[in-house]
């Protein structure tokens, strides 16, 4: 069971005790993000960040949200991602989310609170404070305890056998109506905006500070304050984290690991879509070459490759010979003759790089789509990001399709 943690390391960055303890609890194989230096190659960073998003059976974020704000132009493609993990049912964890309030990245602070907006989850700017000083470490009133005998911890999953949970920087959360405020704050809070003037909870609902979405097959669990990271030295004191929660981390990590749905073999659609691609390739080369032939035999067409492997050993030609990988050749060696059908969303005829580049990438996962034995030996496993670069490919040639047959 993959456990990746989206806070990228460095060297004084050990592992946090929660997925420490998310490996000896639930047996959690536990991997993060790699912190990106300056001599990185920022391109293979970034593959692996969504190699790691792709492969991961419970997805946790502990309040540092530092690889989403390097990804760049990327980020918009590792949020679409993060939303597709969770909704097709792999777990979630986002502590300390009031991070994405500090203004230090607007607009990418918004993208990635766009994400827990999509799943019905808003982060509000309203700050919570404690009319008690109930944690001695910390002199800030930000440091809030949520006591269940004041009906503050309310998912009977997360809390049982608790009695209070302790955390900072805590913000009001706003939820819709399929979401489960799992942690109220209580009469011995009070609330504040962002300069600090006393204001008003929500209107109508409940003061949540943490929500839980465990609708069909989605488990979401975002946490505005931080109360499962490690503690934190600051200027006020040692702010509260998973250590003053330990219970309360172990029924998380418990919930987490039971949603972990059975991984789901992706090569049964793969294979389709495949199939799918391969057939359409090949009827649109033969439509495109038949008209160029005027009649005339395909084989002078062919690149001399292509020609030498569907020739049989009697002399006689079969098409059926040709490969997958042959009929991208015919495409590149032909490509003048096909160009015209590849066009850009934006509009403007695609490159023959980027039309042959992405069905060649297609080639090297055919091998194990059509040899199992293979993918089992070399330990590869067809991910949800192999399925979208198949259906990628295959909407490219669909569309180029449509575009032959109308001019036919």
């Amino acid at each position: 069971m993959k456990a990746f943690l989206l806070d990228p390391q460095n060297d004084s960055a050990p592992m946090p005790g929660f997925l420490s303890l998310g490996a000896a609890r639930a047996g959690w194989k536990v991997s993060r993000a790699d912190a990106l230096g300056a001599s990185m190659d920022g391109m293979a960073w970034l593959a692996r960040l969504r190699s790691e998003l792709e492969e991961a059976d419970i997805i946790v974020g502990l309040g540092n949200f530092l690889a989403l704000m390097q990804s760049g132009t990327e980020l918009s493609s590792l949020l679409a991602l993060l939303s597709r993990k969770i909704e097709s049912g792999c777990p979630a964890l986002f502590d300390g989310c009031s991070s994405l309030l500090n203004d230090a990245f607007p607009e990418v602070e918004r993208q990635v609170r766009g994400l827990f907006d999509s799943c019905g989850i808003h982060l509000t700017r309203t700050k919570v404070a404690s009319t008690v000083r109930d944690y001695e470490a910390h002199s800030s009133s930000m440091c809030c305890a949520f006591y269940k005998d004041d009906d503050t911890l309310l998912d009977a999953r997360l809390f049982d056998d608790v009695d209070h949970i302790v955390g900072s920087s805590s913000r009001l959360i706003q939820y819709d109506s399929d979401v489960f405020p799992a942690v109220e704050a209580s009469g011995l809070h009070f609330f504040v905006d962002e300069g600090d003037l006393l204001t008003v909870g929500n209107m109508g609902k409940k003061n949540d500070v943490a929500a839980h979405l465990a609708r069909d097959k989605q488990c979401l669990l975002v946490v505005s304050g931080s109360h499962l990271r490690d503690r934190t030295a600051t200027f006020g004191g040692l702010a509260p984290g998973f250590e003053d929660n330990r219970k309360f981390a172990e029924n998380v990590i418990d919930e987490l690991t039971a949603r972990v749905r059975r991984p789901v073999n992706y090569s049964l659609s793969a294979y389709e879509i495949f199939c799918a691609l391969e057939a359409r390739l090949g009827e649109m080369i033969e439509q495109v070459l038949t008209r160029l032939s005027g009649g005339s035999a395909l084989y002078d067409l062919l690149p001399n490759e292509v020609r030498g492997r569907i020739r049989t050993d009697s002399g006689m030609l079969d098409y059926g010979k040709a490969m997958y990988r042959d009929l991208v050749l015919v495409l590149d060696h032909r490509w003048p003759d096909f160009q015209s059908y590849f066009i850009a969303d934006a509009g403007g005829l695609l490159s023959r790089g980027a039309v042959t580049g992405l069905l060649l990438e297609i080639n090297e996962l055919r091998k194990y789509l059509a040899h199992p034995i293979k993918a089992k030996q070399d330990g590869h496993t067809i991910t949800t990001g192999d399925v979208e670069k198949l259906k990628s490919a295959l909407e490219l040639i669909r569309l180029a399709s449509v575009r032959v047959s109308e001019c036919c």
